[in-house]
């Protein structure tokens, strides 16, 4: 048997169209996948570095808040520490009839006559509570002055608020009257 060859248009005269669809159907779905799949990907992608520099900068700033938190538990560490190794250690408000007794006793050794120690009502404050405590009696000029200088250094944290001296000042030997007005800073309670 032999075989006649035909002329291609004549043989598949319609599916030219039917080629032509297809293309169609094809850049159709080429531009459906374009705008549908991948220039969305495109602005995601924008977006996404956007928000990938934003979130290194925000990184970068909580490095920094870290650092500086670091830095601040740190100088509060040192305060605490300083704090404690302070020699300055309060009594609590609770204890005036003990500061009494040895404000009593120090007077006493100043050579100082102690006519009556009065302990005022503790005031709360903000660091410490205050207890105003007065101090009336009698004694020579130089003695008083021994006592405000022991006061000193025996009782840091008490202050003196006012004295008041009573005598002759021409002569230092005789004795005088005072009213010592002090301020004790106590711990809170």
């Amino acid at each position: 048997m032999s075989r006649v060859n035909l002329p291609t248009e004549r043989r598949f005269p319609k599916l030219y169209g039917i080629d032509a669809g297809g293309v169609g159907i094809c850049v159709v779905g080429l531009l459906l996948l374009f705008f549908a799949g991948i220039r969305p990907n495109v602005h995601l992608k924008k977006a996404a570095a956007v928000q990938i520099t934003q979130m290194q900068a925000q990184r970068e700033k909580v490095s920094e808040l870290q650092e500086q938190a670091a830095e601040l538990t740190g100088e509060l560490d040192d305060t605490r520490k300083a704090l404690n190794d302070t020699v300055l250690h309060l009594m609590p408000a609770s204890r005036v009839n003990l500061r009494i007794s040895e404000m009593a006793d120090l007077a006493t050794d100043s050579k100082l006559r102690i006519d009556g120690i009065e302990p005022g009502q503790a005031v709360k404050g903000p660091l410490c509570d205050t207890v105003p405590l007065v101090l009336n009696g009698r004694g020579r000029f130089s003695d008083c002055a021994t006592f405000l200088h022991h006061i000193n250094n025996t009782f840091p944290d008490i202050s003196v608020e006012s004295l008041e001296l009573t005598g002759n000042p021409a002569n230092l030997s005789t004795t005088v009257e005072f009213r010592l007005q002090l301020l004790w800073y106590a711990s809170p309670e």
